[in-house]
């Protein structure tokens, strides 16, 4: 019995040794401590060495992390650290308003702020970055409400006409997406007023159709369109990668 209980009492030493290296562990990584032998304080020591770790982690970003990763050992040290590191300052810091192209920020009341979109202030329009016809990237009007596609003016179906699904009296420009060429380019028109046609025709120069806008009403409303606008017109932006 006496050799029985040696034994068992080597065999709880190296088994608390084993638990200090636990210790080390955590605190360098902050996981793997707590494993350790529950018949001394190792196991425990390891455990709140580690979390002291994951706390230090996170505590640059938030010290909910850094609680609870010393409350829950090695393994929640970890987390605590992950968890803290999340915070810091604010994401709006990326974007750069210009002297033309301004940023729009969405705020709230209650002080929640989001990036919402570009506004070029010498036009006095939003704009989307789009392949402008010129094969460069431009800050274009958004497209739509106005669409100038698929209706024309005249028999050879080349005088886009815009069209709309419902009456948008303060619309300036219709686009028009040129699938023939590879990529797409987007062609800018400016709006002029309500189209006053009898008639509309659909198809393509080879096999171009006359329709009575009658048949469209409650349908769509359509628009007279000016010649296309230069591509130079709008803001040209370059994408790089940082």
């Amino acid at each position: 019995m006496r050799v029985a209980a040696g034994l068992i009492l080597s065999l709880a030493l190296a088994a608390c040794g084993g638990s200090s290296s636990s210790a080390g562990g955590g605190n360098a990584g902050g996981e793997g401590g707590g494993s350790g032998c529950s018949l001394c304080g190792g196991g425990m020591g390891g455990g709140s060495a580690g979390g002291s770790g994951g706390g230090s982690a996170g505590a640059d970003g938030g010290s909910a992390g850094g609680a609870g990763g010393g409350h829950g050992g090695g393994s929640a040290g970890s987390g605590g650290g992950s968890g803290g590191g999340s915070g810091g300052g604010s994401f709006l810091a990326n974007y750069t308003s210009g002297t033309r192209i301004k940023m729009q920020v969405l705020s709230t009341a209650d002080g929640a702020k989001m990036f919402y979109g570009w506004h070029d202030a010498q036009l006095g329009i939003d704009c989307q970055f789009q392949l402008a016809s010129d094969g460069v990237l431009r800050c274009l009007p958004p497209y739509g409400p106005v669409y100038a596609a698929s209706f024309f003016a005249d028999p050879g179906c080349s005088q886009p006409v815009g069209y709309a699904e419902c009456s948008s009296p303060g619309a300036a420009y219709a686009l028009l997406n040129q699938y023939s060429v590879c990529p797409s380019v987007w062609r800018v028109y400016p709006i002029s007023g309500a189209y006053t046609g009898d008639d509309v025709y659909v198809g393509t120069p080879g096999r171009c159709t006359q329709e009575s806008t009658s048949s469209y009403a409650g349908t769509y409303n359509f628009y007279s369109l000016g010649s296309e606008l230069p591509a130079s017109e709008f803001a040209a932006g370059s994408l790089s990668t940082q």
